[in-house]
């Protein structure tokens, strides 16, 4: 059975969704089935602006880990032997 409160958390994790995925907060609400207003006033709730924030922050995280695993390096500025970044030996104007 589906409670109101579950209904609740289930729309607002569909907003944050639609707030990492669409162009602007018109199109999440949109996306997410809620009003603009609604998606709005939601923003302006610490409970919300946490959630939102967290999974901002593993979704940049996540994007990290994978530029790091392509890069084969472990990290985007592996630090070899001689004390320079690998991006300094071959482009030192790409790594200001």
């Amino acid at each position: 059975m589906i409670t109101p409160a579950s209904k609740f958390t289930r729309k607002r994790e569909e907003a944050i969704a639609a707030l990492m995925t669409q162009r602007n907060v018109e199109e999440a609400a949109r996306a997410a089935g809620i009003g603009h207003q609604t998606l709005l006033r939601w923003l302006r709730h610490p409970e919300f602006q946490h959630a939102y924030r967290e999974a901002r922050r593993a979704a940049f995280g996540q994007s990290i880990a994978r530029l790091e695993h392509a890069s084969g390096a472990g990290g985007l500025h592996a630090v070899e032997g001689d004390g320079r970044s690998e991006c300094s030996r071959f482009q030192p104007s790409a790594c200001r």
